[in-house]
């Protein structure tokens, strides 16, 4: 079993928001006239971006708490668990449109 043009196509738009490069570039290259198809149908997210994204959102919200006068050390084994917990929830329900 081979690899398509379609799986190269997306894994070179996936790659390519990975690094950086703008939405309008990517579109460009890959030749969408909007760049909707581009976003929902060409890149895909990955375990290191949620895990990232999750690792973002831990630092800043216990930057919050450490201006608050919490060490750190405390709360953070639990903190971690609980955002890693909300994360896991969320994803078990469907999206919804929102329009």
């Amino acid at each position: 079993m081979g690899i398509g043009l379609y799986s190269l196509r997306h894994s070179f738009a996936t790659r390519l928001d990975k690094l950086g490069v703008s939405t309008k570039d990517i579109q460009d290259l890959l030749g969408h006239a909007n760049a909707s198809t581009t976003l929902n149908s060409y890149t895909h997210s990955d375990t290191d971006s949620q895990r990232g994204a999750l690792d973002t959102l831990e630092e800043a919200l216990l930057a919050k708490i450490g201006k608050l006068g919490i060490a750190e050390e405390v709360v953070r084994p639990f903190f971690v668990r609980s955002v890693r917990s909300i994360a896991e929830f969320c994803s078990a329900f469907p999206a919804r449109s929102h329009t």
